[in-house]
């Protein structure tokens, strides 16, 4: 939702920036619950909505939503791409560890990061222009 609304506001100077703090920020969060209450998060069972008690209903569906989103977007790159990427977005991982964890050169790794964002702000826009039809 947050990414819905921000495209009609004319102040967003970087879609991209946005889309992957909005990412950073729904990764954190998952970690700090599963930290705070030593369980697995409640995503899956579409019920974490009810039981979080730190944002009201909506705020709770629209983090949902984003997170639906951006997870959909991830899931479309292909596997060597989504693995580097996830590493770099999500793990916060530099691109000298992921190159050598994954035995690469740190060129690879930006070329794939480079790929990935591309794909997933294609994919949000594609996703944005179909829900204004």
């Amino acid at each position: 939702m947050r990414i819905l609304k921000a495209k009609d506001r004319k102040d967003l100077e970087s879609p991209k920036s946005y889309l992957f703090t909005i990412a950073r920020n729904l990764a954190i969060d998952s970690i700090r619950y599963v930290k705070v209450k030593g369980a697995v998060p409640l995503a899956e069972s579409g019920i974490e909505s009810v039981l979080d008690g730190r944002a009201n209903p909506r705020e709770a569906f629209e983090r949902n939503q984003e997170r639906d989103i951006l997870s959909d977007a991830i899931e479309t790159l292909p596997e060597r791409c989504r693995e580097i990427f996830t590493m770099r977005k999500i793990n916060d991982m530099s691109q000298s560890e992921i190159a050598k964890k994954l035995g690469i050169s740190v060129n690879t790794v930006t070329a794939q990061i480079s790929i990935g964002v591309r794909k997933c702000t294609a994919y949000v826009d594609e996703y944005l222009g179909s829900e204004k039809e």
